[in-house]
Formats: structure tokens, sequence, C-alpha cells
């Protein structure tokens, strides 16, 4: 009879595991790389800092297209009491090189009775090619070549700036991944506590009703328990608030979070994650200074500054421009008859006599670009 009363107790404890096994498959799990993997597949955020990188590109591909090559036309007629009093038409290409200086190539037609000597032409028109330069200010640097430097520099702002959001929406996540898993834990604990208690309460119920066991101590046993249970709502609550805190981070799509879940559970352990976080901390503190975001910014703008500097300084310089043109007397394309005969040139020059305005920007520039220096120091 005992052996048949202890094989029944045995299959039943076999039953009771058997049934706890298949709850708990049936319920959603969830490991670390996989919460992962989804914020960075859906996220908004993601594809936010994703659209800050790109704007990098954007950045260059606008500096670089102010060496775009340039078409400008004009054309003027006057007629007047049956007379043309003059018929004017100027059409150039210009093609920029590397700063202030242009490859141009062009047509000038000029016709009248009264028009200026200057700006006669053949029938035909005089079609032309030359160049352009600065050879004081702009002839090494001048604002189009800056404004590709800054952009390239940019670029690498906005990129450590992407990688800076994501590094700091995955900190987030972790942290609260990492938080719900201990509270998981330590709801499991407090389980293990209540059931004790609660245990310990109907053995102590059983002894009293046959006289092994007091009255009195059925009741410590029951506040016992009731202390227990408390504590256990009340964990259970820490750990549905973590449990909230994960899910806001976790997106079906970039514009839909994923329905709420009661029954989502953890598959890994806080072990686990030690263990990635400590080979991960190990990694990482082999590289230097230079990969952290932080630091990549903070030395973008420093190179920014320098090269606003640059161009400041460039600016003091005067400035003396000339272009020099080959004149045809051919207006056919196909059939051109360039030479040093036929030309036109000129040259322009300007300065400012006390050069207030240039000096002290330069003197800015340069108190800015040291700030910048001790601000990166600093980080």
């Amino acid at each position: 009879m005992k052996r048949r009363i202890r094989k029944n107790k045995i299959l039943v404890v076999l039953f009771v595991i058997n049934f706890i096994c298949l709850s708990l498959s049936s319920q959603n799990g969830i490991t670390y790389n996989e919460f992962i993997t989804t914020i960075k597949n859906n996220h908004p955020l993601i594809e936010r800092a994703q659209n800050i990188s790109a704007q990098g590109n954007y950045l260059i591909n606008a500096a670089r297209g102010s060496y775009d090559p340039m078409i400008n036309s004009n054309y003027e007629n006057k007629f007047f009491n049956s007379k043309n009093y003059f018929s004017l038409l100027h059409a150039e290409v210009k093609q920029p090189i590397f700063t202030n200086q242009y490859i141009t190539a062009g047509y000038d037609y000029g016709q009248g009775n009264f028009l200026d000597p200057s700006d006669v032409t053949a029938p035909t028109g005089t079609p032309y090619i030359g160049v352009e330069a600065s050879v004081l200010q702009g002839l090494l640097f001048d604002k189009r070549r800056a404004e590709v430097l800054k952009a390239k520099e940019y670029k690498k702002y906005y990129e450590a700036e992407k990688n800076q959001l994501i590094n700091q929406l995955l900190f987030e996540a972790s942290s609260h991944f990492a938080e719900w898993s201990f509270a998981e834990k330590e709801l499991h604990l407090y389980e293990y506590f209540l059931n004790l208690a609660n245990n310990r309460y109907t053995a102590l119920v059983v002894l009293s009703n046959i006289g092994e066991k007091a009255a009195v101590d059925t009741i410590e046993a029951s506040l016992l328990y009731q202390s227990r249970f408390l504590e256990y709502q009340s964990v259970k609550l820490d750990n549905q608030k973590m449990q909230n805190k994960v899910l806001t981070f976790s997106w079906q799509d970039e514009l839909n979070p994923l329905a709420y879940d009661t029954s989502l559970i953890i598959k890994d352990s806080l072990e686990v994650y030690f263990k990635q976080a400590e080979s991960l901390a190990a990694n990482e503190m082999q590289v230097g200074d230079w990969a952290n975001p932080i630091i990549t910014k903070h030395v973008a703008v420093q190179n920014i500054v320098g090269i606003d500097k640059r161009l400041k300084g460039e600016l003091i310089k005067p400035k003396l421009d000339v272009k020099y043109n080959f004149l045809s007397s051919n207006a056919s394309p196909y059939f051109t008859d360039y030479s040093t005969s036929n030309y036109k040139w000129g040259a322009k020059f300007s300065m400012p006599l006390f050069l207030r305005s240039s000096r002290n920007e330069f003197k800015i520039a340069k108190l800015n670009y040291k700030n910048s220096g001790y601000e990166l120091v600093n980080k």
C-alpha cells in the first residue's frame, strides 16, 4: 500500500513538472541579442541617426557643386526710329579649377549704329577662350575650397553624432533589459520565499489541528506569509515596471511599437550579460580614445575652426584678379583661328587701407581655434 502511494506521488510530481515546462515553453521568450537586433532594425531613432549620417554626404555634394561649370548669357537690343542703335550678346561658360582660377570660353556679338567701338565685333561675332585667376588673395585658398574641406569634416562630425546617438540608445535599452533580468530573478526568489512561508503555515495548521503545535504558532506563520505576500507583490510590480520600460524600445517597424505582451519572458540570465559586457569592455579598452565618437566630434570641430582660421588669414591679403582671353576672328566653332595677335586682358586690384575688419576677424578665428583645442584636450 505504501509503495502504491509513493508511486502515485512520484507520478503527480512528474505531471506537475511537465505541466510547468509546457507552460513556460508556450510563453514568448526573448534573448538580449534578439532584443538589440530588433532595436537596430526597427527603432525610429536608429533611422534618425542614419539620416544624420546622410546629411554629411549631402553637405559634401553641395560643397563640391561650387566647382560645377557655370553658364551665363546676356542680350540687349535697342531699335528706335527705324534705326538699330545696338545689339549686344555675351554668352560664356566658366569652369572653376582649384581655388579662384577659371577656364572660360564664350561668344561676343556687337553691332549697331550707335554702339561703343570697343563693343563692335565681326558680323559673325567673336568667339574666345581664356583664363581668370586671383594671384594674391585666393591663389592657394579661398571660400570655395574651404567649404569643401569643412564639408568633409562635417561628414566625420555627423558620422560620430550618429554613432553617439545609437550608442546612447543601445546603452539605455541594455540597462533596462539588465534591470528587467534582475527583477525577473528577484521575482522568482521572492516567489520561492512565498511558497516556503505558505508551506510552513499549512504545516503548522495541520500540526495545530492534531495538537502537536500551539494555535499561536499558526498566527505567527500567517503573519509571516502575509509579509512575504506583500513583498512578493511589491517585487512583482517592480518587475512589471521594468518590463514596460523594455517594451518601449521594441518596435515592429519604424512607425508602430510592438503590442504589449505580459507573457514575455527572458531566455538569458544575468551571468550571460555579464560575460558579454566583460568581453566587450576588454576589447574596447584596447582601442584609443580617438575611436570615441565624442572625441571624434570635437576633433572634427577643431579642424573646422582651423579651416575657418586659415580662410580668415587669406582674406587679409589684397585682391588682384587677372584675366586673359584669346580672340578668334572666325565665328565658326569648327574653324577658329586663335592667335597671340588677337587678345583681350585685364586686371583688377583692391585692398582696404586699414584692414581692420579682416585683421580682427582673423584674431577672433585664432581665439576660437585655441578655445576649441582646449575643449578637445579637456574631453
